[in-house]
């Protein structure tokens, strides 16, 4: 057999691959008129989706559909829109999708996948997604912030009046700025380091958690955690009421004022300090886990 002869196979075979492999990601290109206010919900499974606010009046979808993907959907009611990757009823073996999706900036989005990540930049209106096990990336300065995963890991350098990250053993790492923050994991961790917080809710049951951000002056805080360290750095302008407990952990004082008491029967150890004559109230409680407290360096 002659050398031509034995590479014909070889050749066919990646030729038939080569082919299968285009056929298994379908490219997408379409645009759709859009309210500068509009809502815009987009569906997905696996893959990515990446969505990014800008100027004019259309929504532009660009991207591939993965293997198995019957169509991409694209629906349209009043200034509503709904992008949804559709796939067979009983479609197992399925590829990645991925979508990137360009919108007017004052669009309010939510965005729900499996195991899609998404990615949310610049855009102005709400913004809310939901994973299993995607990880949510989120930058710019959208009105409010709502994001809950079971898995997924959140980051977050938005600027929004609210944020409110919700997971059950997705780490979260919130940054950017807020009036109001509201952060809940079970066992993923999570550290916060937003400015301009009036309002923060820390909530953990075995996972640590950490305040490194800025809270004003007369700023509300409650933080607990059942069995993880729960860390407060607070603003020495802080004017208001300080109040930590433990049950069974420590308490680490390092504001250099204030001592913690134990309790004399059982256990169970309590710090409380008055700050000035502001409204401002902390209220930080652990079970067994340890609890510090410092001041913003």
């Amino acid at each position: 057999m002659s050398a031509s002869s034995r590479s014909l196979p070889v050749l066919t075979l990646a030729l038939t691959l080569g082919a299968s492999q285009l056929l298994a990601q379908t490219p997408v290109h379409e645009t759709r008129p859009a309210s500068p206010a509009g809502k815009v919900t987009v569906s997905n499974i696996a893959g990515r989706v990446t969505v990014t606010g800008g100027g004019g009046s259309s929504i532009t979808v660009d991207g591939t559909l993965g293997r198995g993907v019957e169509r991409l959907a694209i629906e349209q009611s009043g200034s509503d829109t709904r992008i949804e990757v559709k796939y067979p009823r009983n479609g197992h073996d399925v590829g990645d999708t991925n979508l990137t999706i360009t919108l007017p900036a004052g669009n309010h989005v939510a965005v729900e996948t499996v195991s899609a990540d998404i990615a949310v930049a610049d855009v102005d209106g709400e913004v809310e997604l939901q994973s299993v096990s995607g990880g949510c990336r989120v930058s710019g300065r959208p009105a409010t912030l709502d994001v809950e995963t079971v898995s997924g890991e959140v980051e977050s350098d938005a600027s929004a009046d609210s944020l409110r990250i919700k997971t059950v053993s997705g780490s979260a790492k919130v940054g950017g700025s807020a009036r109001r923050v509201h952060v809940e994991t079970v066992s993923g961790g999570a550290t916060v380091t937003t400015d301009g917080v009036e309002e923060l809710h820390l909530e953990a049951v075995s996972s640590d958690l950490a305040f490194r951000g800025g809270l004003s002056a007369g700023g509300e805080v409650q933080a607990k955690t059942f069995s993880g360290t729960l860390e407060l750095a607070l603003p020495r302008a802080l004017a208001g009421s300080l109040r930590a407990t433990s049950f069974s952990g420590d308490i680490d004082n390092g504001l250099g004022q204030g001592t913690v008491e134990v309790e004399r029967h059982g256990p169970g150890k309590t710090f409380e300090l008055q700050l000035g004559k502001g409204g401002g109230r902390v209220e930080a409680e652990t079970f067994s886990g340890d609890l510090k407290l410092r001041w913003v360096d």
